[in-house]
């Protein structure tokens, strides 16, 4: 599942890359803010001549991009009031397809009106909008139970209910001709009256005769459901409107305020809601999805979800570090960007739901790994070794950039060898190195200096399907040569890579 919030294009809340670089001098002259390629960050104003353009150029290159991340199964929500919304649907009509909208949830987000003056010659919202669309045209959402059906008779065959056979107007659209027949259990036959016909088929309605569960009384059809025949629960509908009990913005920001006083969000989504949407989508086990996370809501949302019904669910979280204004409430209390407010949101949110609900939550995880974009650790030699001259090898014989850590190594490799950034990572000492044991001996890497052959002969010992080193790690010229004869002796399997 994918969910996100965007901006919405009021006119003060859309912070987007600009291609042109500035100076440090013109960026203190300005105020202006950079990312972290040095793209500058502004407001898209009102006053733009391409307010609507650079907005929607914004949100279509992150909806490609999502649209290849969801699974085949896979649903995204996303949050839009009316300033964007026309323009939202006809992006998402292009990159889904018209057959993959599923419908528009409406939230009541307001309980009383924002702007007193305006309200005299505009209508004031009062709801929001939650886009859905899916990757699976029949997309099968899970519904809130809400009781049993009760079988309350019994014969030879075990126990059923009955349910009389409904008819429905058979004229309009939903209107059939093979719904329109006689139906007889072979001592009575009941015809439709003009106008109507059955809500079941022929076919439907000869099963149930066939298995002795169709009777006539009273010039009633009756069919005798059992357990095997339907689903037992009865279920709530996934409705398409979110009353104010499930939270407002106001509701939301003092949920905020109470994990994080002087937050210094302004509009925030409530966490019922978007446990709501990861219930109605997802499985105890998927991965949800949030790139425009803000103060976190959505990791906040899924681990409440966790600990009520046991799942074991993952989130990932994704923000541009904004900074925070420096005389805001938030800059004061210690939180330079945005980025730091969502971090803390999450430790404060996971440690508050252990704490209520400690006898339930004793194996809920509330970790997460914090990582951001960055360069290659590898200098330039390391991909394109041709290019440079060999008299300038000795100058470059490490491959790697001086500022890097192992853990910084240990990350890259992960993603280059396709595993997974959330796997368990224990850190272990042998023959006093620091190794990186990770999935549980699937991949084992060391980079620290001096690595001796009793470090090689351990971990070999391990047999893990990869193991990764440095190549000025090795302690001297020995190490090295022995090194494929230590993994051919003790490990012949594993992968080994050296950087």
């Amino acid at each position: 599942m994918i969910y996100i919030d965007p901006p919405y294009n009021t006119g003060n809340d859309f912070v987007y890359e600009d291609d042109f670089a500035q100076s440090t001098d013109e960026y203190l002259a300005n105020s202006g803010q950079f990312d972290d390629e040095g793209n500058r960050l502004v407001k898209n104003l009102d006053s733009n001549g391409r307010f609507h353009t650079d907005w929607l150029n914004m949100i279509y290159a992150r909806l490609r991009l999502a649209k290849d991340l969801l699974s085949d199964d896979g649903v995204i929500f996303i949050s839009i009031d009316y300033n964007e919304n026309y323009n939202l649907r006809k992006i998402c009509e292009e990159i889904f397809g018209s057959l993959s909208f599923i419908g528009e949830i409406y939230w009541e987000s307001k309980t009383k009106s924002q702007n007193t003056f305006s309200s005299y010659n505009k209508l004031q919202p009062k709801e929001e909008v939650i886009l859905v669309y899916s990757k699976q045209i029949k997309r099968r959402f899970n519904l809130i139970k809400v009781g049993e059906k009760l079988y309350d008779h019994t014969d030879e065959k075990g126990v059923y209910r009955e349910h009389e056979l409904e008819v429905m107007n058979a004229n309009g659209i939903r209107g059939r001709e093979t719904m329109i027949f006689d139906i007889s259990d072979d001592v009575s036959t009941v015809s439709l009256p003009e106008g109507k016909q059955w809500k079941l088929g022929q076919a439907q309605v000869a099963t149930y005769k066939q298995n002795g569960d169709l009777i006539i009384r009273n010039n009633k059809v009756i069919i005798k459901m059992r357990p095997e025949y339907e689903r037992v629960e009865k279920e709530e509908p996934f409705w398409g409107f979110f009353s104010k009990d499930l939270g407002t913005a106001e509701s939301a920001k003092k949920e905020l305020s109470d994990i994080i006083s002087g937050h210094g969000f302004e509009t925030v989504k409530p966490v019922s809601i978007i446990k709501r949407l990861v219930f109605h989508s997802t499985d105890k086990g998927d991965t949800i999805l949030d790139f425009f996370s803000g103060s976190a809501t959505t990791a906040h949302a899924v681990m409440q979800l966790n600990a009520e019904d046991g799942g074991h669910r993952k989130f990932i979280m994704v923000q541009l570090p904004e900074l925070c204004d420096e005389k805001s409430e938030a800059y004061k209390a210690g939180y330079k960007n945005i980025c730091e407010i969502g971090k803390e949101r999450i430790r404060r949110a996971g440690a508050k739901i252990k704490e209520e609900n400690p006898l339930t939550t004793q194996n809920l995880d509330i970790g997460f790994r914090v990582l951001k974009c960055d360069t290659s650790n590898m200098k330039d030699v390391y991909y394109n070794p041709a290019e440079f001259e060999p008299t300038l090898f000795d100058a470059t014989v490490d491959n790697i950039k001086e500022d890097r850590t192992s853990e910084d190594l240990l990350f890259q490799v992960m993603l280059d060898l396709g595993v997974l950034l959330s796997s368990k990572i224990e850190e272990i000492t042998i023959a006093g190195k620091k190794v990186f044991n990770v999935a549980e001996g699937f991949l084992i890497a060391c980079f620290d200096d001096d690595v001796t052959e009793e470090t090689i002969k351990e971990i070999a010992r391990q047999k893990p399907y990869y193991f990764v080193m440095r190549d000025s790690s090795m302690a001297n010229d020995s190490v090295a040569a022995n090194f494929e004869q230590i993994f051919a002796a003790y490990s012949p399997d594993t992968v080994r890579r050296v950087l």
